[in-house]
């Protein structure tokens, strides 16, 4: 005779009277009550926490790289507005040159190269300007961020651009650290060649 019925139908026979089926209920039902209380007595005023929680967004890290926002003066301003007339249209590369980083224009340019007019800042021809919007992207104690756009004069054929401008502070003031053309989604992507 085989082992695993006669097991089998021992268990059932132990669980057969009625005394025992009720002890298991009660069982069921206790273990059911305490959960249902440890449920309900948790402390939900404490917020569970996860490493990704402890790790810090990338607005603190910003913050912490270059300082507390801030309003933009109107000295910083006036910087990027000169920075576009003298150096981005070419109009007094000589005044332009106090308020530049050597990071933009490199540490080994001299001002004589730079009044040259073959500098490492992209122009804009100044016989086709407009005009040039300004918008704060991130104002921070140290760099503030612009988005500057060119629209050409009416009657030009002329795109108009966007520029992003990075000033920061030096000396009680602020410098161009940074300029380059904004990246286009319109422009046309070239075919690869096989």
């Amino acid at each position: 005779m085989s082992t695993i019925p006669t097991v089998l139908g021992r268990i059932e026979a132990a669980f057969d009277s009625r005394g025992r089926r009720t002890l298991l209920s009660l069982v069921a039902a206790a273990v059911l009550t305490a959960g249902v209380l440890a449920t309900l007595n948790r402390d939900t005023s404490a917020p569970a926490t996860t490493p990704a929680q402890k790790l810090p967004t990338i607005a603190q890290v910003e913050g912490q790289k270059d300082g507390d926002q801030i309003t933009p003066s109107r000295k910083a301003i006036g910087t990027a507005r000169d920075f576009i007339a003298n150096v981005v249209l070419r109009k007094d590369l000589a005044a332009g040159w106090p308020d530049i980083t050597t990071k933009l224009r490199g540490e080994s340019m001299t001002r004589e190269q730079w009044l040259s007019g073959s500098i490492p800042v992209v122009p804009y021809s100044a016989k086709d300007f407009g005009k040039a919007g300004i918008q704060i992207v991130r104002a921070r104690q140290k760099s503030i961020l612009l988005l500057v756009l060119i629209t050409p004069k009416k009657g030009s054929t002329a795109l108009q651009q966007d520029y992003f401008l990075e000033l920061v502070p030096a000396e009680g003031r602020w410098l161009v650290n940074y300029w380059a053309p904004k990246g286009r989604l319109d422009a046309p992507v070239p075919l690869a060649n096989p």
